[in-house]
């Protein structure tokens, strides 16, 4: 049984998918879901951690915060993107 999660050196992503390796799927906006971490919401914009984090400093998105906690709602994120907001 194989219990690692990343694919051997010179094995492609599909080669090792078939053995058995797990692999994390792309987040975007149609599996994202409701409420979005900075994190995925990094990802699915294909922006840096530091941007992401100065996007929502700056108030240029809206978002849900309980303590340290911050969160995007997805169509917080669909609204921004329909504008064409300068981030």
């Amino acid at each position: 049984m194989k219990y690692s999660r990343r694919p051997q050196m010179g094995r492609s992503l599909a080669e090792s998918h078939e053995e058995g390796y797990m692999t994390e799927p792309t987040l975007n906006m149609d599996n994202a879901p409701d409420v979005l971490t900075v994190e995925q919401m990094r990802k699915i914009l294909g922006i840096g951690r530091t941007a992401a984090y100065e996007v929502v400093r700056r108030g240029k998105i809206r978002t849900i915060r309980a303590g340290r906690l911050i969160k995007v709602p997805k169509l917080a994120l669909i609204e921004v993107l329909k504008q064409g907001a300068i981030l």
